[in-house]
Formats: structure tokens, sequence, C-alpha cells
């Protein structure tokens, strides 16, 4: 390693912008056990720098159903913890996404992360994703936000950073997965490697491959104990961008469990068909009950954090080495 990359490493990972992600919650959240005021409390007790919370995660209590004056109290009580709050949409549809500029406005957020979740062939579906982010990039203009497109599961990575170049936009960025690429028959570090001019915002998490016919689904998994590039692509990730970071937010988005199937194939044809989806979704497991599961949600929630932040000790501590003994 050169001493200009070990001194913007260590430099990096001091003021790395780890932010709670509502989706290690999501049990929590969808049983009204947790709330964006229990997340923000949960990111200032580990010292992050701010929360990515979903539209619709939970049931009564999700954002896109409380009440302007709930809105306001979340935005009042983030600022007093010094806390940022991103938002999430798992779509990119006209009344989507107005409704997610909706609650951001109530919110002060300026970050929005959108994933393309259509059916049709291939080439349909990137059709109508640039349609749809066409309108995105006018109202992330009209009303001074940025959006992230996710890499999620359906998209290879360079299909999706030719649709962040025909938008065009500097407010239209790319999120990576740490895990999404298993299902669209792709491998961690080429994804990077394809997506690293424009990604902006990160989803650290475990994931563990199963082969399935021609294909992988993507199971959740602690990380560490999965078989995840992570050193090396945190390390790629925080050496982004010259002279300031490129990565503005990296979501502790860890769910154990989490299944989701093949959707790109090694024997795919040129336009494949690409099935209709609902949104990701996490089920209770049926063999403990409601709050032993709930339990060891939140507790797989602070192993994450333990787990990251150790990583990020042995990248320092690495880098230190090329650096002269002061």
């Amino acid at each position: 390693m050169k001493k200009k990359n070990a001194q913007k490493l260590v430099t990096r990972i001091e003021q790395i912008p780890l932010y709670a992600h509502a989706y290690a919650f999501v049990l929590n959240f969808e049983q009204d056990e947790f709330t964006a005021i229990d997340l923000l409390n949960f990111a200032k007790e580990h010292q992050l720098k701010g929360i990515c919370i979903g539209t619709d995660y939970g049931s009564k209590k999700r954002l896109d159903h409380v009440s302007k004056k709930e809105l306001k109290h979340i935005r009042v009580y983030a600022r007093k913890l010094g806390l940022q709050i991103n938002l999430e949409v798992s779509s990119t549809s006209k009344e989507d996404i107005d409704s997610a500029v909706r609650i951001a406005r109530e919110l002060g957020v300026i970050n929005i992360r959108v994933y393309i979740r259509h059916g049709g062939r291939l080439s349909e579906v990137i059709k109508r994703g640039i349609q749809e982010l066409e309108y995105i990039s006018k109202s992330a203009e009209k009303n001074n936000l940025h959006f992230v497109l996710e890499s999620h599961e359906v998209l290879k990575a360079q299909e999706l950073i030719e649709i962040i170049k025909k938008i065009d936009s500097p407010r239209i960025g790319a999120l990576l997965d740490f895990g999404n690429m298993i299902n669209a028959h792709e491998k961690p570090l080429d994804v990077l490697k394809v997506m690293s001019p424009h990604i902006s915002q990160v989803h650290l998490k475990g994931a563990k491959k199963k082969k399935m016919g021609k294909g992988y689904a993507q199971i959740g998994a602690h990380a560490g104990e999965d078989n995840f590039p992570h050193k090396n692509m945190l390390r790629n990730l925080l050496l982004l961008g010259e002279s300031e970071p490129q990565i503005k937010c990296y979501g502790l988005v860890q769910q154990i469990g989490y299944y989701s199937p093949p959707y790109r194939f090694g024997n795919e044809e040129g336009d494949p068909l690409i099935p209709n989806r609902e949104p990701s979704r996490t089920y209770l497991d049926g063999n403990s009950s409601v709050q032993e599961v709930l339990l060891v949600e939140r507790e797989n929630a602070h192993k994450q954090v333990k787990y990251v932040k150790s990583l990020l000790d042995e990248l320092r501590s690495e880098a230190e080495l090329y650096l002269p003994a002061s």
C-alpha cells in the first residue's frame, strides 16, 4: 500500500459515516416494537452518524402513515441527537416517489434510495426504469434532493450504471449492496469495479449464496461468517474519491435468515424474462415466540456494529504499518 493511500485510509476510517438501518430491525418494525425514534436512539448509542429508514417500514407507525406532527417530532429529535436521516423507498414509481418526497420535506431529508422493481423482458425493465428515473431526476432538481439507485438483485452492475449514465444527472447516483449481486449472478469485486465511479452509498451486510439450478439465491448471514470479501470491499470503498470521501453513507443493513431467489442465470438468453416481485421480506421464525425472534434480531444488529468496527480497526492497523512512526 502506498503511503498516500495508507494515510487516506486512516483518516477516512476515523470519519466513516456509519448509519443504522431500519431493515436490521424490520421484524421489530412490522410488530410496532420499533420506530424511527428507537432507531435514532440505537444510532446514538453506537456513535453512528445517522439512520436509513424505508417509508413503508412498520405497521401503524410507518412513515407514510404517520401525521405531519409525528414526522416533525422525528425531525426535531434527530436534530437534537445530531443525527442525519436518509429515506429509502422500494420502488421507482411516480406515486411512491411523490410520497417519499413529501415525507423527505417534512423530515428535512435530502437523500433517498430507490430501486427498480418491475417485471417483463430485461429490455422493457430497463426502458421503464429509465423513464421513471427521468421523472425522479426532475423531482430531485425541483426539491433539492439526491437519489441513489440500488443494485437490487435483478440488474447487473453494467446495466444499472448504463441507466444512471443515460439519466446523466449529478443528483442521481448508485448504492452498492453487499450481497445483491449474488442474485444477479455476479461477483462482489467485479461489481464494485464497474460501479465504483458512481457509488455514493453502501449497504453493509453478510450474505451467503445457495446454488439453485444455473443461478444463486441469497441468504442473509452474520458478516464475517460468510465467504464475502468484506475487508477488501470496505478498503476499496473507503479509498474512493480523491480529496473528499466518495461514499457518504454506509448503512448497517444486516438481516439474518433473509432469503431471496436467483433472478439472473449463467445460461440466460440475451433478453431474459424478469419475474414480477414484491418488496423484499423477512419472515418470523415459526419455531420461536415473536418476542424471542424480535430480541434475537436486535442482538444481531448490535453484533453487526461490533463486527464492522472491528474490521475498521483491522484496516486502520494494517494501514498504519505503512506510515512513519510518530
